[in-house]
């Protein structure tokens, strides 16, 4: 009979958060397939398993359907690749390499019911004269708004379990987040986004999982002013009216995976997130479509 287990191991929880951070943001595609990659972890939350050492180690592969950018109509589909690796010492936490966000983290403080942690990753920003890849979100759409460089990001994260676990995730990204006067590019965006989540696994059987992982994500002025908002000079090059986008919740969102073991080592997987532009972000004129779903469907072999 199949049962509700809330019971998540600290570093597959904050794995799971990702912290090169978050969903539904730009590389929303690339970081949730990599996120899905990961979801053999949920299974073993539910399992009582003897210590396989102190390496983690997965690969895998997804297809994946996502929209060209944050608030795009129009989707892009691709073939996107997933690492993972992470190593738990003894006295110094655990340190991870790609997981959801491609970045990497040490998690200082691992322990069952709490951890807590730092991020270094990359924000991969948006194009506006061409249009969108599964690596680089953009659209002709966005033409004289000029280029979000990709730049670093770095940030803490943290858990408690409080019968499920509560992931609050704080990222902040390199830049200044004001637009070049020559081409109106930002070197970044230079804003802050909070993320709170937690996942919830659903064990169906000894080799079928799902997972429920609601978020909500909120977003300071220089972050939705990058993605969301329009100064006068990028309307006067652009399709698009003036508009100043503020801080405040920016999207709330839930994704439904589902991963079935074939061996200890196989899996396939697949996903639906779905996530609701909310305040200022929603009422952008860049936003064609408040609701934004990333569909994604693959394989993962841990070693």
């Amino acid at each position: 009979m199949p049962y509700l287990s809330t019971s998540v191991p600290a570093r597959r929880g904050l794995a799971q958060l990702g912290l090169a951070p978050s969903r539904a943001r730009a590389g929303l595609g690339l970081a949730l397939v990599l996120a899905l990659a990961a979801q053999s972890a949920l299974a073993q939350s539910a399992e009582k398993k003897k210590d396989t050492g102190p390496w983690d180690v997965s690969i895998g592969a997804s297809v994946v359907s996502t929209p060209e950018y944050e608030g795009a109509s129009k989707t892009v589909t691709g073939l996107a690749p997933s690492l993972s690796i992470s190593y738990k010492t003894q006295d110094y936490g655990t340190f991870s390499l790609g997981g959801k966000g491609l970045g990497a983290a040490w998690t200082i403080i691992d322990k069952e019911d709490y951890s807590f942690g730092i991020t270094l990753g990359a924000n991969t920003g948006r194009v506006d004269n061409k249009d969108g890849t599964l690596f680089r979100p953009g659209s002709k759409r966005l033409r004289g708004m000029g280029e979000i460089k990709s730049a670093a990001e770095y940030g803490v994260f943290g858990h408690v379990n409080a019968g499920v676990p509560i992931m609050l995730s704080v990222v902040r990204g390199a830049g200044d987040g004001k637009p070049n006067a020559r081409d109106r590019s930002l070197s970044g965006h230079g804003g802050t986004r909070v993320e709170l989540s937690t996942d919830i696994p659903w064990q169906i059987s000894s080799n079928f999982t799902l997972s429920f992982s609601p978020n909500i994500v909120w977003a300071d002025k220089k972050y939705n002013q990058a993605y969301f908002g329009v100064t006068s000079a990028q309307a006067a090059n652009s399709s698009f009216k003036a508009y100043n986008a503020g801080a405040g919740i920016k999207s709330v969102g839930l994704t439904v995976g589902g991963e079935y073991k074939f061996t200890p080592n196989w899996s396939a997987n697949a996903g639906v997130a779905v996530s609701q532009l909310r305040g200022d972000a929603a009422k952008s004129p860049l936003v064609q479509k408040k609701a934004q779903t990333t569909v994604t469907a693959g394989v993962n072999y841990k070693f």
